[in-house]
């Protein structure tokens, strides 16, 4: 660049009001500008993600079915057919709101048995 085009770009950043009384390079304050608006950007990201995701979860509903336990059932066999990974972090939290649900005090399952189950899914499913 140019030294006209660098001392107007200097002047300028300069006026910012964390700059005054301070010696500042070229690149110290090219620098700065570049680390501002990457986080910009950034923090612009992160915020249309979470909008987004949440609209998701929201367009989603909780549904409670009751299901009997068949033979060779487990509870981890049955976490793993219904739970949601949108809404858990993974099977173990699953399973434990299955446990507390059901108001079990082992993971035993036995045939015949009846359970009551979580989902999700959008309106009408």
């Amino acid at each position: 660049m140019t030294t006209a085009i660098r001392r107007k770009f200097l002047t300028a950043f300069c006026r910012l009001p964390f700059c005054r009384k301070a010696e500042f390079s070229f690149r110290t304050a090219l620098t700065a500008v570049i680390l501002s608006v990457m986080l910009a950007v950034f923090l612009s990201a992160s915020v249309i993600v979470k909008a987004k995701s949440s609209d998701k979860a929201q367009e989603q509903k909780l549904y409670y079915t009751n299901i009997t336990v068949e033979k060779g059932d487990t509870l981890w066999k049955i976490a793993g057919e219904y739970m949601d990974y949108e809404h858990y972090d993974n099977i173990y939290e699953y399973m434990e709101h299955l446990t507390a649900l059901n108001h079990l005090t082992s993971d035993n399952l036995y045939a015949g048995e009846h359970l009551i189950v979580t989902y999700y899914a959008s309106d009408g499913n």
